[in-house]
């Protein structure tokens, strides 16, 4: 255990006033390797270092390490200290403008991938469309049984309960989906690919977007299109239906908690690895 007992005898006022080189030195020595690293290059218990910050009081200990290291340092000494000087140049000034710089990155790229992300939807739904109106298009049955309730609000057809065209959505696409889905038929394509995301990704940030992404679907399916969704194959009751989308929605609202934390680690990493850590 290091002995980091405070200096004793006439005097140690004298000293104390001049340590305050000794604590800068410290200071950068810990902005620029972490209170481990820091620890490590002095050669003491990493307790030690952070007591030391916290009091601002040199012990005997500290103060004969931090001499040694800085004598190191004059000497041109490229041990395991080096490159620490520049740090105690900068000071604290420069440590907050990389932090602020590196809070600007993550917020340009946080904006460009949800921008990239809305036009990959926006392809997807207009793909989904002209497939639909290619391949299937209505007839005399389907003008029979309208996809329209009296309000005016789209409903799924309800002809063959268990099938798409009951408005049961199933994991495996099936034929028929563009117009048995009509206008949901985009989100039911976007629902499955989010949701393949979602269980295959190793990124914490992305298994989150994809969670936020795949609630707020479900949320729409379920309360606007009145769709039926995995595991039920039969379509619910009116208040069934109310609690499924009651519970998804308290699934959106952690889930987007989730993508909160997930991307405050994520920036943590890469302020404390210098960038290096993209992920």
């Amino acid at each position: 255990m290091d002995d980091d007992g405070p200096g004793v005898g006439d005097g140690s006022g004298a000293r104390e006033a001049g340590d305050q080189p000794l604590l800068d030195l410290l200071d950068a020595l810990v902005n620029d390797r972490g209170p481990t690293g820091a620890a490590e290059a002095l050669g003491v218990n990493y307790r030690t270092v952070s007591r030391c910050q916290r009091s601002r009081r040199v012990t005997q200990r500290m103060r004969q390490v931090l001499q040694e290291f800085r004598d190191a340092q004059d000497a041109g000494n490229d041990g395991p200290g080096a490159g620490v000087n520049h740090v105690v140049e900068d000071g604290a000034g420069e440590s907050q403008h990389d932090l602020v710089a590196a809070l600007e990155r993550e917020n340009r790229e946080l904006r460009e991938t949800v921008e990239a992300q809305a036009e990959e939807l926006e392809a997807l739904r207009r793909k989904v469309s002209e497939s639909g109106q290619r391949h299937h298009q209505p007839d005399e049955d389907d003008a029979v049984d309208s996809c329209q309730s009296q309000s005016g609000e789209w409903r799924p057809p309800r002809r063959g309960h268990g099938s798409p065209d009951a408005g049961v959505v199933t994991l495996e696409e099936q034929p028929g989906e563009a117009l048995a889905f009509g206008p949901a038929a985009p989100l039911v394509a976007e629902w499955r690919g989010v949701r393949s995301v979602g269980l295959v990704s190793g990124i914490r940030v992305d298994r989150a977007v994809s969670a936020v992404r795949r609630w707020e679907l479900e949320v729409e399916m379920l309360r606007d299109f009145q769709l039926t969704l995995p595991p039920d194959t039969e379509p619910p009751d009116e208040s069934r239906r109310k609690d499924q989308v009651r519970w998804r929605e308290e699934a959106l609202a952690e889930a987007r908690r989730e993508l909160g934390r997930a991307k405050r680690a994520r920036l943590l990493r890469r302020i404390l690895t210098l960038g290096l850590w993209r992920r």
